[in-house]
């Protein structure tokens, strides 16, 4: 007898989530986990192997990327066949949409949709899945262009140590380095970013990036130390609210004591 199928959900909606859910479950499969933002979608694909993904296309704004960053981040991390699920109909979203195409997807699924027609399309998934036609693992790195002067200046997703909401512009503190490439304003590390911390987190990789809360999104890969109110990010200190270390300690690799 077969083992039931793993699945990973990935909807930020609890309701629906819930019910889709309850009828998987019905049906003989297993949600192995459910995700309600990128973040913990990326902690469940770093922690846990499963046989497919359903990937709601339009997460909630706070997250740190939409449903196309979560497949690509899959993509990278374990190659599987996925499901998009959308409530937003192609003619309304075309650039979302084209973006989505790029990643292969097994289907895509409106809401509302039928449980037999959710049913059907995971078992083709599965049973038409090649990794051989996978399209090309993304660019972890794949750059960012930054507003500077009066034009847009490339700069790689790795030379980013964190970001800070400032009402309605975000503040992209640098390496050094970049900082000096492309010339940043008064010399210093950081551009100021017309857009809310929300929108400007949506082109950044689930991969490398973290939303410690609603003013800080950090580089996991410049992490250098945690403490318990403090983290220190590429040679800054930042404060770290309650509860928040917690939750950023489950994205680190973190070899504990016994």
């Amino acid at each position: 007898m077969r083992e039931p199928l793993q699945l990973l959900l990935v909807e930020d909606d609890l309701l629906i989530a819930d019910a889709i859910e309850n009828e998987l479950n019905r049906a003989g499969f297993q949600v192995g986990a459910v995700a309600h933002t990128a973040e913990e979608a990326m902690v469940f694909l770093e922690n846990n192997r499963f046989d497919l993904a359903l990937i709601d296309i339009n997460l909630d704004p706070l997250s740190a990327g939409d449903g196309v960053a979560v497949a690509q981040a899959l993509l990278l991390t374990q190659p599987i066949p996925f499901i998009y699920l959308t409530g937003v109909t192609i003619s309304t979203d075309p650039a979302t949409f084209e973006r989505a195409k790029m990643t292969r997807p097994a289907a895509f699924l409106n809401k509302p949709f039928r449980t037999d027609e959710l049913i059907g399309q995971i078992e083709l998934a599965v049973s038409n899945y090649n990794p051989g036609e996978l399209p090309p693992p993304p660019e972890p790195e794949e750059p960012v262009y930054l507003p500077i002067r009066n034009g847009f200046s490339r700069v790689g997703q790795m030379e980013i140590f964190y970001l800070e909401a400032a009402r309605n512009f975000t503040t992209v503190y640098l390496t050094r380095e970049a900082a000096e490439r492309i010339m940043t304003p008064n010399g210093g590390q950081a551009v100021v970013v017309t857009g809310n911390l929300s929108y400007v987190n949506r082109y950044l990789s689930p991969r490398l990036f973290y939303r410690l809360d609603k003013s800080l999104v950090i580089n996991l890969k410049h992490i250098d130390r945690v403490e318990k109110e403090q983290i220190w990010v590429g040679g800054r200190t930042v404060a770290i609210k309650e509860g928040a270390r917690k939750e950023l300690l489950k994205r680190l690799p973190v070899i504990r004591t016994r």
